[in-house]
């Protein structure tokens, strides 16, 4: 029975839906990058609707920029529906609060701060991420130590998760990361790091070596590696070929990809021993590595393609040789 009356809620406020589509999505669409006012609009659509019209305004916040988002901004940010949005950050109901934060946070608006730094202390993990994404997305980045710290106390935020929450920021957040780096844990330390590696933040090259000697973390270690390898830091360089005789395969990976992105073909020879190493998979990432140094890493490669006493190794290179003779073609 209970789920007979909820399919039944549901269908009733699909069709309110459709009917409010369909006699008032003209009006929104002209609104939409308009110079109207927005008090104009929204005198148009009755407060009764006003749950659906929020819906609407939630979808394409998500779609808009310029002139087009602006107007969203200004619908939020200075009409009633602002006062509608601080009664439902202090509402006792998670969905009235879950979607004031959202709109607070793409409207931009500055008010509303101080509830979602609040927030940031809650113990549900769907009020915390969202009001660390809209402080994110909002650049507020004096409350980058508080999300962090929030984030500590909640096992559902995974790693991924707090990167999606960063990567709201604007990219001058890595200037207070880098500060932070050498404080926080190895879980955070990684999360800091796949940050800096999206923005391609240079300024965190001196701090590689110091890092990698400090951690038995593999997570940060392959962040690193594959960082030193995007930017390629050549203050960096003896570190990362000090794991090419690493006995984890996916770090020896890594540094075989970073230390040819950082010297290209001046390290053919120290590159080229892996692929011989037992694992497969180390074979071919290395024959394919070498394949892009150009003239060194071709010649090796020919070498190998004729070795009679490694049969397995020169079938990779004659492969990947191939290959390249099919892109030439």
């Amino acid at each position: 029975m209970i789920v007979i009356l909820i399919r039944y809620a549901d269908d009733r406020f699909d069709k309110k839906v459709s009917a409010f589509s369909e006699k008032y999505s003209a009006l929104f669409f002209s609104y939409i990058g308009s110079e109207s006012n927005p008090e104009d609009f929204l005198a148009q659509i009755p407060k009764t609707h006003i749950n659906i019209l929020l819906i609407f305004i939630q979808d394409y916040f998500q779609t808009l920029s310029g002139k087009e988002l602006e107007s969203l901004q200004k619908l939020i940010n200075d009409t009633w529906i602002y006062d509608l949005l601080i009664n439902g950050l202090k509402s006792h109901s998670r969905k009235k609060i879950l979607r004031a934060i959202y709109l607070g946070g793409v409207s931009n608006n500055q008010k509303i701060k101080p509830y979602l730094k609040d927030f940031l202390s809650q113990k549900d993990p769907l009020i915390f991420y969202h009001s660390a994404r809209s402080l994110a997305r909002m650049n507020a980045i004096e409350f980058a130590e508080r999300i962090l710290a929030g984030a500590s106390l909640h096992k559902e935020i995974g790693q991924d998760i707090l990167v999606s929450i960063f990567l709201e920021f604007k990219p001058e957040v890595c200037n207070y990361l880098l500060k932070r780096i050498h404080i926080e844990d190895d879980r955070f330390k990684v999360v800091i790091v796949k940050i800096l590696r999206h923005f391609n933040y240079r300024e965190a090259s001196s701090v590689i070596e110091k890092i990698i000697s400090g951690t038995k973390s593999k997570l940060l270690i392959l962040e690193l590696i594959k960082y030193a390898g995007q930017i390629e830091c050549l203050e960096a360089l003896a570190t990362i070929k000090s794991f090419l005789n690493n006995e984890d395969s996916d770090i020896k990976i890594e540094a075989i990809k970073a230390v040819a992105s950082i010297a290209g073909n001046n390290e053919v020879k120290s590159i080229s021993i892996n692929i011989f190493d037992k694992s497969e998979q180390v074979q071919i990432d290395t024959a394919e590595t070498l394949s892009e140094l150009r003239p060194d890493g071709i010649y090796f490669l020919k070498k190998v393609a004729k070795n009679k006493k490694e049969a397995g190794v020169a079938t990779i290179a004659q492969m990947v040789l191939s290959e390249l003779d099919l892109v030439s073609k």
